[in-house]
């Protein structure tokens, strides 16, 4: 698991997402994707039928992204969960005619970088998560590839800034964990990366789109500024091990 799921649970994160993500770092051509949803909607039977919300689910749709393109490099298998309660009858109907206007989209990530997890127990079964090293250099890399993929994410700095005030201040060691999965991540993904590449005016430009707008109504408490949250995430990336740490041969450096 990662993403704002994964922040709410292990980090307390108010920030609200209707997005459950998962990311393996299987080929999509290697998986049985028929077989993998018919495991999904007989795991959703029981507890569909017995939780403690009173919810009955259902497996209403399913896509992958981007379509037609079977030699795409990172697949994304996207589901939309309906749920209503079991306490109305009409939804119920409505559920099993023609699904629910509420969901909860699970996006289900192929071919991804292979990262480090830890367990974590929940309501009785348990949950493999990124790692705290690998969930910032996950982000970072999000940050990093705006202006490749054209779209802001404004939350993933909003993200940062709370990952980075939790504790300890990040310590030599843990810079250099940090950079290590960066450059993983990067070169798997071709993002440039270099010192100065927060300073970018197009990476700044998209993380503080809808900054300001959107994220209000998106979490409790008081959001930072969009200025206090980048200048300590830029911060942070700047200090990183570029000029002392190496890879096997190579300096630690991709620009």
């Amino acid at each position: 698991m990662k993403g704002g799921v994964l922040l709410a649970i292990r980090y307390q994160s108010s920030r609200f997402t209707r997005d459950i993500d998962f990311s393996t770092s299987q080929r999509i051509q290697d998986v049985d994707i028929p077989a993998l949803l018919n495991t999904i909607k007989e795991a959703l039977v029981p507890i569909s039928a017995d939780n403690e919300y009173a919810l009955a689910l259902r497996l209403q749709s399913h896509e992958i992204r981007p379509p037609n393109r079977p030699d795409v490099s990172f697949p994304t298998l996207q589901m939309r969960i309906g749920y209503v309660s079991r306490l109305e009858p009409r939804s119920m109907k409505r559920l099993e005619a023609t699904g629910s206007a509420q969901v909860v989209q699970v996006d289900y990530s192929f071919n991804e970088w292979a990262s480090e997890t830890e367990k974590e127990s929940i309501d009785g079964g348990s949950l493999s998560m990124y790692t705290f090293h690998d969930l910032i250099a996950e982000k970072l890399r999000s940050v990093l590839q705006q202006p490749i993929r054209e779209r802001g994410r404004y939350q993933d700095i909003y993200d940062l800034f709370l990952l980075l005030q939790i504790g300890h201040p990040p310590e030599e060691a843990d810079r250099e964990a940090v950079f290590r999965k960066l450059l993983e991540a990067c070169r798997e993904r071709q993002v440039p990366l270099h010192r100065a590449a927060m300073r970018d005016p197009k990476v700044i430009g998209l993380s503080n789109q809808q900054y300001s707008t959107a994220l209000p109504s998106l979490i409790s408490g008081e959001l930072p500024s969009f200025d206090t949250a980048y200048s300590a995430v830029q911060n942070f990336f700047e200090s990183l091990p570029w000029d002392t740490m190496t890879i096997g041969n190579d300096r630690a450096r991709l620009s």
